[in-house]
């Protein structure tokens, strides 16, 4: 059996990570939400973002409390209506990084629930994008049994992949 360590959104690419047994994985949720544990995301978002910076507000759990949300984003790649943007999350609320830029008005593209439906509309009908582009890229904590780092990294999804070449070209 494997035993989910965390979750992610389903129309988000991702790195998961299981356990084997129920000792490793109640190992890995005692530090799941600290700073040992680095999780990076890339996304593309509306407007031109020309710095990184950080989103510091709190944000509501699903019992409406209150509670503290740290997002860094720094800009990868400015087109012409949208930025592709490295992400890294501090904390994990539900929905962090989708509510943190939707707040600010710099949505995630394609995002159905917290997007712009216009604007995912012509990223659909223009750049053949399907969902939220939004990709867990990699994860790194120390591996609670060794003295080791644990580092897991995913490409870019080709859907997302396409996406970009599809900006790229029609940018020309």
């Amino acid at each position: 059996y494997l035993y989910p360590i965390h979750r992610l959104d389903k129309q988000v690419s991702v790195v998961i990570v299981f356990g084997l047994n129920q000792n490793a994985v109640r190992k890995i949720k005692d530090i799941w939400h600290t700073d040992l544990v680095k999780k990076e995301y890339i996304g593309l978002v509306k407007g031109q973002i020309d710095r990184g910076d950080k989103f510091t507000f709190p944000l509501n759990d699903k019992n409406k409390v209150l509670k503290e949300a740290v997002t860094i984003y720094n800009p990868i790649r400015l087109y012409e209506n949208s930025t592709l943007v490295d992400i890294e999350i501090k904390t994990g609320r539900y929905h962090q990084i989708r509510r943190h830029f939707s707040r600010t008005m710099r949505h995630i593209i394609g995002d159905r629930k917290y997007g712009k439906r216009p604007l995912n509309d012509e990223y659909r009908d223009n750049y053949d994008l399907q969902r939220a582009f939004l990709h867990s890229k990699k994860l790194t904590f120390d591996n609670p049994f060794k003295l080791e780092k644990i580092v897991i990294e995913a490409p870019l999804s080709i859907d997302l992949k396409k996406v970009l070449t599809n900006i790229e070209k029609i940018s020309l």
